[in-house]
C-alpha cells in the first residue's frame, strides 16, 4: 500500500521567491536605466558627428556659391543651402533627388530634428545658421538616412525582452501554484485522502495513530462519528480554536482505544460536553482496553494539550481540552 506523501510546503518557499523577484526587478530595472543612458550618449554622439559634417560643408560656402549648377550629387544625405529669404541657393543629394524643404527659416542655434526625406525614407537632420557673404543670414540643413539612430533606440528591446519573459513566467508559475495550494485537490487534502498502511495491533507507549486504518475502520465512518460525539450548543459557545484540538484529541483516543480492544472505533461510544473549566471527552467501551488507552495517553506528548485522564470502569474522560 503507498504511503501517504507529505505536503507540499509551498508557503515556506514564498520569502525567497519574493526576494529573487525583487532582486530580479532591482536588476532589470538598473539594467533598463544604464542601457537608456547609454542610448542618449550615443544618440547624442550621433547629432554631433551630423552637426560636424554640416559645418564641414560649409566651410566650403565659397565653392558651393561660386558653382555654376545648383545641385549636386553627394550620396545618400542630402544638404541645402538657403538665403535669408527662404530662397534655395544650393543642394546636394542623390541623383535625381529634389531639395530638401526648408523646414525652420530661422535658426540661432544648430537645431536637430526628425523628418521625412524627399526619396521617402525617415531621416534626421540638423539646421545651422550660416553667414552669407553680402546676403545676411542665410540656413544650411544636412540630413541623413535615420538608420543608425533607430539602431541605437531599438538596442535594449532585444536584451530586456527575454529578461521580462522570464520574469512573466516565474510569477505565473508562483499564482499557479498558490492557487493550486487553495484548491479542495491540493497536495493536503490529497495526501489526507491516501489510504494509510495498517498499524500494528499492539502499539508502543507514546506512537499514536494519526490516521485510521482500513483493518479497524473507515475514515469516512470514523469522521460520522466524530461529527455525532457533539452536543447541542458546543458549536456557538465553544470557540473554534477548540473544536480543532477536541476534533483531534477524540480522534486519538478512539483510534488508540479501537487498536486496544481490536475493534472498529465506530463500535465505540464517544460524546463531549463543555463544562466551567473546559471541554471534556468522554469514551465508552471495554475496561481494559481504555485503561490501556488512558496510561499511553498520559504518558504521550503528541497531543500537546493541558489534559487530565481517568480511566474508571468503562469509561474514559478527556480534559479539561484548550485552544493551544
Amino acid at each position: 500500500m503507498t504511503p501517504a506523501l507529505p505536503a507540499l510546503r509551498f508557503h515556506a518557499w514564498r520569502p525567497l521567491l519574493a526576494l529573487l523577484l525583487a532582486l530580479g526587478n532591482a536588476a532589470g530595472a538598473a539594467l533598463l536605466v544604464v542601457q537608456s543612458k547609454g542610448q542618449r550618449s550615443v544618440h547624442a554622439q550621433l547629432d554631433q558627428l551630423l552637426l560636424e559634417q554640416a559645418r564641414e560643408r560649409v566651410q566650403g560656402l565659397a565653392t558651393l556659391l561660386g558653382s555654376a549648377d545648383a545641385h549636386g550629387t553627394d550620396g545618400d544625405s542630402f544638404f541645402g543651402l538657403y538665403g535669408g529669404d527662404g530662397r534655395l541657393l544650393h543642394h546636394s543629394g542623390p541623383a535625381h533627388a529634389e531639395a530638401l524643404a526648408l523646414a525652420h527659416p530661422t535658426v540661432t542655434a544648430p537645431l536637430h530634428f526628425d523628418l521625412q526625406l524627399p526619396d521617402g525614407r525617415r531621416g534626421r537632420a540638423v539646421v545651422l545658421p550660416v553667414p552669407l557673404p553680402g546676403d545676411g543670414l542665410g540656413t544650411a540643413v544636412l540630413a541623413d538616412a535615420r538608420l543608425r539612430w533607430d539602431k541605437v533606440e531599438g538596442g535594449p528591446a532585444w536584451t530586456l525582452r527575454p529578461g521580462g519573459a522570464a520574469l512573466l513566467l516565474v510569477i505565473a508559475l508562483l499564482a499557479l501554484a498558490d492557487i493550486r495550494q487553495r484548491l479542495p485537490c491540493s497536495n493536503r487534502h490529497w495526501r489526507n485522502a491516501q489510504p494509510v498502511p495498517a498499524t500494528p495491533a499492539l502499539l508502543p507507549v507514546g506512537a499514536l495513530p494519526d490516521r485510521a486504518s482500513e483493518a479497524l475502520c473507515d475514515p469516512l465512518d470514523l469522521r460520522r462519528l466524530l461529527l455525532r460525539s457533539w452536543g447541542p450548543g458546543i458549536s456557538i459557545e465553544a470557540p473554534a480554536e477548540l473544536w480543532v484540538v477536541a476534533d483531534e484529541a477524540l480522534l486519538q483516543a478512539l483510534l488508540h482505544a479501537a487498536h486496544a480492544a481490536d475493534t472498529p472505533a465506530g463500535t465505540l461510544a464517544s460524546r463531549c460536553s463543555l463544562q466551567a473549566d473546559g471541554l471534556w471527552l468522554q469514551i465508552d467501551g471495554p475496561a481494559a482496553p481504555l485503561a490501556t488507552t488512558a496510561a499511553a495517553l498520559a504518558r504521550t506528548q503528541q497531543l500537546h494539550l493541558q489534559q487530565r485522564l481517568t480511566g474508571t470502569g468503562q469509561c474514559l474522560r478527556i480534559g479539561p481540552l484548550r485552544p493551544l
